[in-house]
């Protein structure tokens, strides 16, 4: 009898660490799938014809998509620092809104956060989102985004008030020398001109630039600004839609 116990003890423990196995798989591509849509998102919502509705419906499905990962980050993988963290908002104007649609929806579902599976009230969210953004209408001779520079080591757009960061003066540094020259500046080069004298010293530096610009409130998505070709050795440059306007300020 205490064999076969015994094996009955072992065997819950198997399956229990197979179950343990398959959630993990689970969670971890429920997390690139979701960073996936933000990140189409952000980018093709810059790329659409939208009216203030249009926005706030995009903000309410960005934000439902954002709190189911980043809680699913937090509360399984708060030491794995792999998974980028995305801006909270899509468009600024609408937070308070997206905050009271999650807070609603989450009042309304007791659990819909206790499965790793992905909710089926946020599959049809992003099942809606991807056909809306598929039939959008997209923008035609779209102007630049003036982005502007400060000599106090601010950075903004659109709102001062709303999306601004203060840098760093080697983050500063790095984007002045890229808006100052426009098009892709060989990694060397930078390095050389800015005093860095370590390419990968370099690269770091501006990774971090463009980490600081993600992981704040700037509105921006990671590699929009900054734009890389590191692996064909052409090296960094800002992106030419967005004009930057050094502001002596």
């Amino acid at each position: 009898m205490s064999i076969n116990k015994d094996k009955k003890v072992e065997a819950s423990e198997v399956i229990k660490k197979i179950r343990s196995e398959s959630e993990k798989s689970i969670l971890s591509e429920n997390i690139l799938n979701t960073g996936r849509f933000l990140t189409l998102l952000s980018d093709k919502s810059k790329e659409l014809e939208l009216n203030d509705s249009d926005k706030s419906n995009l903000t309410l499905a960005y934000y439902r998509i954002w709190y189911f990962r980043n809680y699913q980050i937090n509360k399984y993988y708060s030491k794995n620092k792999n998974f980028k963290k995305f801006p909270r908002y899509l468009f600024g104007d609408h937070k308070e809104t997206a905050r009271q649609d999650i807070e609603l929806l989450l009042n309304n579902n007791d659990n819909l956060l206790q499965s790793v599976l992905l909710p089926p009230i946020f599959k049809k969210t992003i099942s809606e989102t991807l056909s809306f953004i598929k039939k959008a209408k997209k923008k035609t001779g779209a102007s630049k985004m003036s982005v502007y520079l400060c000599k106090n080591r601010n950075i903004w757009h659109t709102d001062k008030n709303k999306f601004c960061v203060k840098l760093p003066v080697k983050m500063y540094e790095i984007i002045l020398y890229l808006s100052e020259n426009r098009g892709y500046n060989h990694t060397e080069k930078i390095a050389e001109e800015l005093g860095y004298g370590d390419l990968v010293y370099c690269r770091n530096r501006i990774n971090a630039v463009k980490s600081k610009l993600f992981n704040s409130d700037f509105g921006i998505s990671k590699d929009e600004f900054i734009q890389s070709k590191g692996d064909s050795g052409l090296g960094y440059r800002i992106n030419p839609s967005f004009s930057v306007i050094l502001d002596k300020k």
